[in-house]
């Protein structure tokens, strides 16, 4: 499990590259696509390295809130790039009169990513 920590603290430092090259699209576009892609593949990484069905089915952790908060916190995650990769796309189109909101999304995506990286750590199985 600590590899995956690591995954996800690397895919953290991308998007606080992403943020401090706001001002260059070039750079921040495919930033933030990559972690967006990270954060869509991550599960299959997970599920394919780890006993799943053990620990949701069998040991009815499926019914817990624990697992039903951080898989509504990751759609919840999804939702949020979709809407702000129609926002950047209408800045990329010269509407400079959806920046405020673009950027004001971003601090909410942010906050819902740490809030899915917690809740995630929080579900770990100690080992």
């Amino acid at each position: 499990m600590a590899i995956s920590i690591l995954l996800v603290l690397a895919s953290f430092a991308v998007m606080a590259a992403a943020w401090w090259q706001h001002r260059r699209p070039m750079v921040h576009v495919p930033l933030m696509a990559s972690v967006m892609l990270f954060d869509l593949l991550f599960p299959v990484w997970l599920y394919s390295v780890h006993d799943w069905h053990q620990r949701l089915i069998n040991e009815g952790d499926i019914l817990s809130f624990g697992v039903w908060t951080h898989w509504g916190l990751m759609i919840l995650l999804l939702i949020l790039y979709a809407l702000q990769i129609q926002l950047g796309r209408a800045l990329r189109r010269g509407d400079r009169a959806r920046l405020r909101e673009h950027r004001s999304q971003a601090i909410g995506i942010v906050a819902v990513r740490m809030l899915v990286f917690l809740s995630g750590i929080m579900l770990m199985a100690p080992t």
